[in-house]
């Protein structure tokens, strides 16, 4: 079944606008009820309240693991933001995602010199890969940081134990917790420094 949007042109609307500005609270009252029921009787009922986004196979392994490691940081590897936003949403302290302001203490853990900082001084999107060569910031734009990164360098950021992928990591340094095959995502624990 498919959800149809009602919106109000301005033409539609008129009743509500006028009753709004010249201050006729019954014409008013009656035009917004009579705008707002097709809109709230096509609402599914059963997706109200926030169970769609709360009881998802994400959310719900997502939190039976944080719960083993209160502590523990997220980070998504190999991804767009949509995973990092909603596990920012669901509770879990994520590393990538949208910050509105700057982890300035784990960025410098990668810049000690303060070299980059004019770049993750920033509200940006943070997004992660692993290759060989990092650790390395870029600004594919200007509120996007991307960090390359070394597994070994996830050692440096405080309390990070839980990395999701959409693609299989080295078991070396990453222990399988999860496979959802559904949504193709893999959860990884850190493993330990040898």
């Amino acid at each position: 079944a498919t959800t149809e949007i009602y919106t109000l042109s301005l033409h539609d609307a008129l009743p509500i606008y006028y009753g709004l500005l010249r201050g006729r609270v019954g014409i008013f009252a009656v035009a917004l009820v009579l705008y707002a029921l097709p809109a709230g009787l096509t609402v599914h009922p059963l997706s109200r309240g926030i169970s769609p986004v709360m009881d998802k196979k994400l959310a719900t392994i997502s939190r039976r693991i944080q719960n083993t490691n209160p502590s523990a940081r997220w980070i998504e590897i190999d991804g767009g933001r949509n995973i990092s936003q909603y596990l920012t949403a669901i509770g879990l302290p994520v590393i990538t995602g949208v910050h509105c302001i700057p982890d300035i203490a784990l960025w410098r853990r990668f810049d000690p010199g303060g070299k980059y900082e004019g770049l993750y001084n920033r509200y940006a999107t943070v997004t992660a890969s692993l290759n060989d060569n990092g650790p390395a910031l870029t600004n594919p734009s200007v509120t996007h940081i991307h960090c390359s990164l070394r597994p070994t360098d996830l050692h440096n950021i405080p309390g990070l134990t839980f990395v999701v992928s959409r693609r299989e990591l080295s078991s070396s340094c990453f222990e399988l917790l999860e496979y959802m095959k559904t949504d193709e995502l893999y959860i990884y624990r850190l493993r330990k420094e040898h």
